[in-house]
């Protein structure tokens, strides 16, 4: 099989735009769902204190 001609310059830019938007996605997406599920556990917890506090301060 031969080697396929090199690209253009344009053709080149595309790839390498596109690669370096696939990098930083690739960086990006699981520190955004890191930070999602420490926000959601941090939610929870608050939420369950403030029903605690909630239930203690309520009048009967």
């Amino acid at each position: 099989m031969a080697p396929s001609k090199p690209t253009g310059r344009a053709e080149g830019d595309v790839e390498a735009s596109l690669f370096g938007a696939a990098a930083a996605l690739a960086v990006a997406a699981p520190a955004y769902g890191a930070a999602a599920l420490a926000r959601a556990r941090l939610d929870r917890r608050r939420m369950a204190r403030w029903d605690r506090e909630w239930d203690a301060a309520e009048p009967r």
